[in-house]
């Protein structure tokens, strides 16, 4: 009877005094200096104050069920860090020592030979994932905000645009964009009329980086490589299964979609390695056996089906002689390398010398590399000419070999001919004593070339070089300030 008689006058002090309920409220103190002071005295205290937790903060909600209010915080276990909600979104994850060091170290070098994991080469645009930070860096022309940076103006040199997320794998498309976070999500930016982006819907553009909000880690599983494409866009995930967005002519299955939906036409027990997208061909690597499965433009025969058609929508199968590790699809020419890295295919239209000379064919054919010798040399990278024409450039330990449609110098190789008939090894002269190109991509007016892992010289490890490229576009940053380059020339900030 006693408690319920505090309880009571409890409750008729409250309602009496209506003002106590703002009043200042102190926990582990007696004289708050704020609406909530949670300061606890003393040096043996070892409590501290534990912030709602959720898998993702976009599913919060208030206690009136509805949409998180502006101001609100909570810890984001998917990202393993604390956001906070702005006027119309959550943000990034709140700068940790992590972050900070990624973005200051950036600064700090600039001017400086750029470390490289990867680049992908698009259409006037560049994108790279920094080595020692793994940030994501752009340079190039930013119309249809391809550039990632919320403005369509030009970018001089690679510029710093995410460096919240660690970064695993990135993709330039032809005016949109994609990137892989470490944690397995996606985001991109640029243009998204055909819903490319994946964003959920189709719009004029996604002006920055932005998250895909139906691409659930949960659900799917990390994505693990990315692929931006003309029109529609490639994500593979940690599963081997393969999602597209976009246009219907490139999704696998007809229809378009504006977030990334499986393809079902891909067969459902297969687990898949590795994708690959161009302007008008798609294929996905299937990793027990030596089938490459393949969809889109055939009319050059490109999609390697051992016959020319218009449109293939459906995902076809072409078998090789070898199991396959690497897949490079192009507008007019592909390419293919063995798992054992010791066999180059390619197919397609060669009346742009985008083969190596081999000759029209719409199946895989194998591709001798001069001065390369199979029993002790292997074949890094292959990259091939996605949006403008034909091309090739393959990176082995005996060098890297170029052939194809030479626009701007774009093949590095040198040579002002407009096209280069036959495999031609690249000089490389001016890199770094020692180098060994393990990366390399082709894109509209640009290539990009990057070193591996050299314990010997630590200097020349994950260094970019550049060929090619538009003065007026800087799709390689300060390279371009004088025009294209002839041949490959280091990258910087």
């Amino acid at each position: 009877m006693r408690n319920k008689y505090k309880k009571l006058i409890f409750l008729i002090w409250i309602a009496a005094t209506p003002g106590a309920l703002y009043s200042q409220v102190g926990i582990s103190n007696q004289d708050p200096k704020g609406v909530l002071d949670l300061r606890t005295d003393g040096a043996n205290n070892t409590t501290g104050l534990v912030i709602p937790r959720i898998q993702d903060v976009a599913n919060l909600k208030n206690a009136d069920g509805d949409e998180a209010i502006e101001a609100t915080i909570a810890y984001d276990i998917s990202d393993e860090c604390m956001k906070y909600k702005g006027a119309n979104a959550w943000s990034d994850c709140m700068l940790d020592n992590q972050s900070v060091n990624r973005v200051t170290g950036s600064i700090l070098n600039i001017g400086n030979d750029l470390k490289m994991m990867k680049a992908s080469a698009g259409n006037w645009f560049t994108v790279a994932i920094g080595k020692n930070d793994q940030a994501l860096y752009v340079s190039g022309y930013g119309t249809e905000y391809r550039t990632a940076l919320g403005r369509v103006s030009l970018i001089n040199s690679f510029t710093l645009v995410k460096a919240d997320t660690p970064i695993a794998d990135a993709s330039a498309g032809y005016t949109h964009g994609l990137a892989a976070a470490e944690n397995g999500k996606v985001f991109a930016w640029g243009n998204n009329t055909s819903g490319r982006t994946g964003v959920g819907v189709i719009t004029s553009y996604t002006t920055v980086p932005t998250e895909l909000p139906n691409w659930v880690v949960s659900s799917y599983g990390r994505a693990v490589r990315v692929e931006a494409g003309y029109l529609n866009s490639l994500i593979l995930s940690e599963q081997g299964k393969v999602y597209s967005m976009g246009d219907a002519s490139l999704t696998g299955m007809n229809t378009q979609y504006a977030v990334p939906t499986l393809i079902s036409t891909l067969p459902s027990s297969t687990v898949f390695t590795e994708i690959s997208l161009s302007q008008t061909t798609a294929g996905a690597i299937d990793s027990t056996s030596s089938t490459v499965y393949v969809w889109g433009n055939n009319i050059y025969g490109q999609l390697g089906t051992g016959s020319g058609a218009t449109i293939t929508a459906t995902p076809q199968a072409v078998t090789f002689p070898k199991t396959i590790g690497q897949l490079a699809m192009g507008i007019y020419n592909s390419a293919a390398v063995s798992t054992d890295q010791k066999t180059l295919y390619v197919w397609g239209l060669n009346t742009v010398n985008g083969i190596g000379g081999v000759g029209n064919t719409t199946s895989p054919t194998a591709l001798n590399i001069p001065g390369f010798d199979s029993a002790s040399d292997v074949i890094y990278d292959i990259a091939v000419d996605r949006f403008y024409s034909g091309g090739i450039m393959v990176a082995t330990s005996a060098g890297v070999y170029v052939a194809g449609n030479n626009p701007y110098r774009r093949l590095g190789a040198g040579s002002t001919d407009a096209a280069i008939t036959n495999l031609t090894k690249i000089n490389s002269s001016r890199m770094y004593a020692g180098t060994v190109i393990k990366d390399v991509s082709l894109g509209f007016f640009q290539s990009v070339m990057i070193s591996g892992d050299n314990t010997q010289n630590t200097e020349n490890s994950y260094s970019a070089y550049g060929s090619g490229g538009l003065e007026g576009y800087r799709e390689l940053g300060a390279i371009n300030s004088g025009g294209p380059s002839y041949v490959p020339t280091l990258i910087t900030y």
